[in-house]
Order: structure tokens, then C-alpha cells, then sequence
């Protein structure tokens, strides 16, 4: 598959949310032992899930190459998920600790992934598919 540039930038705006998602998700596995209840580790494996999700979409198919909005929804999935894990710790001040890091990460993340899809789809709009590289046939 030759790779235009409308590929090209669907693929730069879908790699970070799934770069991202893919270290948190991996990162948080030594939490997830560390943690005593099942109910502390609920949170950690649902982000371990999404990011095994989020790679697997990206690397089905031409998925990468796509402007989509599942990688918007999966960072979704992750925030709605720390935050819900944040009411459920919240009595317990040693096992919330990782949220208050994560949960504003994830923000950041949630907007500069609506931010690149946002963009990459008005970069490609007034677009002629021309292609890039052959590298890819």
C-alpha cells in the first residue's frame, strides 16, 4: 500500500492517543500488583484492557490510517474509568495515590486527541490523495 499524505496524517493523529494509552495501560501492571483489594485493581486492569484494545485497532487492518473516532473513545473509557476509581478509593488515602496523576494526564490527553482529530480532518479536507512514499507497496 503506497502511503498518501491524507494517511499519512490520520496516522500521526492516531498514534498518540494509542502510544499514550499503550505506556499507561503497561506502566500501571506493577500498580496492579502492589494493590491488596480487587476492587483497587478493578481500575488498573480496565486501563490495561483499553490499551491492549487500542493497540490491537491500531495494528487491524488500515485502522492507522483512518480518521476514526476510537481512539478519542478509548482515551474516554480510561479518564471515565480513574475517575470512577477515584470515588471508589477515596476513603482510602493509600490506595488513590496513582490517581491524582493519571486522571489530569488523561485530560491532557482527551484534548490533545480531539485536538489532532479535529485538525487532521480539516488538513485533509481540501487534500488531493498524493502519495508519499512508495515504501509501503
Amino acid at each position: 500500500m503506497a502511503i498518501t499524505l491524507t494517511n499519512a496524517i490520520n496516522r500521526g493523529a492516531n498514534i498518540l492517543p494509542v502510544g499514550f494509552l499503550a505506556a499507561l495501560g503497561l506502566g500501571l501492571l506493577s500498580v496492579l500488583f502492589e494493590e491488596m483489594e480487587w476492587i483497587d485493581r478493578a481500575g488498573d486492569i480496565v486501563l490495561f484492557l483499553v490499551a491492549i484494545v487500542a493497540i490491537a485497532w491500531y495494528f487491524h487492518g488500515i485502522n492507522r490510517f483512518r480518521r476514526s473516532l476510537v481512539p478519542i473513545i478509548l482515551v474516554t473509557i480510561a479518564l471515565v474509568t480513574k475517575i470512577a476509581e477515584l470515588g471508589v478509593e477515596f476513603g482510602d488515602p493509600a490506595a488513590v495515590g496513582d490517581e491524582f496523576g493519571v486522571i489530569p494526564t488523561l485530560v491532557l490527553i482527551l484534548i490533545f486527541t480531539v485536538f489532532a482529530f479535529r485538525k487532521a480532518g480539516a488538513e485533509v479536507a481540501g487534500l488531493e490523495d498524493e502519495q508519499v512514499s512508495d515504501m509501503y507497496e
